[in-house]
């Protein structure tokens, strides 16, 4: 239950904005967010629409949760490849845990429309169709995706249980797997953790140090500066003498996202830059409205370090004052 998609943000995506024509006739335009990963144990999907009102300021209007949503929406899920339909149930996201961030957006109630990963099995590879009846004898509002196969890591190997970093060397880290394609967009990151014991309290602690070493990229494999963990642990950690530290683990995660975040990605970065022009483009795959509907997958694997990573930190300049 981990792919919440707030109003504003996604997965892998920087914030954008979009500029609409106030002065047009109004019309319903759905807003819709959603991504799909088959290993949650249940799936959100966000559903709004645009307002436009002469009379009132668009900054009012988005302070009234009644403005936001449809009142009598019906969202579903299709799966093609094994035809059959599911619908989702309309929840306070609040209630649920995900609690909607202050902003120019009423945050009570969070409206979201959920299904819970047992009542919609799902494979490597199926086939969907998001569709939204907006209760009102308009046409369905879709977008079909596809949803990412497997893959895994490559590099290090399999057999491999501790990684070694040396200041001096290199390391190269990679994925690969039969569903791979030119069109998938990944990120990598490895969370370092890190314990931590007050040798005076003896209170103990367990810290994450994040570790971004790709974002929104198609590449499959990421080389690493050895030099760089130590960095990272010298700016992520506080040197202080009543702190003893180790390395519990190195915890690898390698997410991809569907062809649909790499295009959306592709046409904001076609336009920025000191050439772009001031309006940004608007990208959906919808076949009505503004919004993203799209794919992600996770894969992970925990690895701890080598006796010589540990003796290396005692010693090597960035972090021999850390006590590891």
């Amino acid at each position: 239950m981990r792919n919440l998609i707030l109003a504003g943000s996604l997965l892998f995506l920087g914030s954008c904005t979009t500029d609409f024509v106030l002065t047009e006739e109004w019309r319903d335009v759905p807003v819709v967010y959603g991504f799909i990963n088959r290993t949650d144990t249940a799936h959100y999907i966000r559903v709004e629409k645009l307002f436009v009102d002469e009379n009132r300021s668009a900054v009012e209007i988005a302070q009234i949760a009644d403005s936001l949503y449809y009142p009598n929406a019906k969202v579903s899920l299709f799966n093609i490849t094994k035809n059959r339909s599911h619908g989702l149930i309309r929840v306070d996201a609040n209630l649920e845990g995900y609690q909607r961030k202050p902003g120019p957006f009423a945050t009570a109630p969070n409206f979201m429309y959920k299904i819970k990963a047992s009542d919609i099995p799902l494979s490597a590879g199926d086939s969907l169709v998001f569709q939204l009846d907006r209760g009102d004898q308009k046409p369905l509002v879709t977008a079909r995706i596809a949803l990412i196969r497997d893959f895994a890591f490559t590099s290090p190997a399999d057999q491999t249980r501790e990684i070694k970093f040396d200041p001096a060397l290199s390391q190269n880290f990679s994925w690969r797997g039969s569903g791979l394609s030119a069109s998938t967009i990944y990120d990598f990151e490895i969370l370092v953790q890190v314990q931590e014991e007050n040798t005076v309290t003896g209170a103990i602690q367990t810290k994450t140090v994040r570790w971004a070493l790709q974002q929104g990229d198609i590449k499959t494999s990421v080389a690493v500066q050895g030099l760089s963990f130590f960095s990272l642990l010298k700016n992520n950690l506080t040197v202080d003498p009543a702190i003893s530290r180790k390395i519990l683990s190195l915890d690898f995660q390698a997410r991809a996202g569907g062809p649909e975040i790499t295009d959306f990605n592709a046409i904001i970065n076609a336009n920025t830059g000191i050439t772009a022009s001031q309006e940004i483009p608007r990208f959906t795959n919808l076949s009505e409205g503004f919004g993203l509907v799209s794919s992600v997958h996770t894969i992970r694997r925990s690895l701890g370090i080598t006796a010589e990573t540990r003796n290396l930190l005692r010693t090597v300049e960035e972090t021999r004052l850390l006590n590891f």
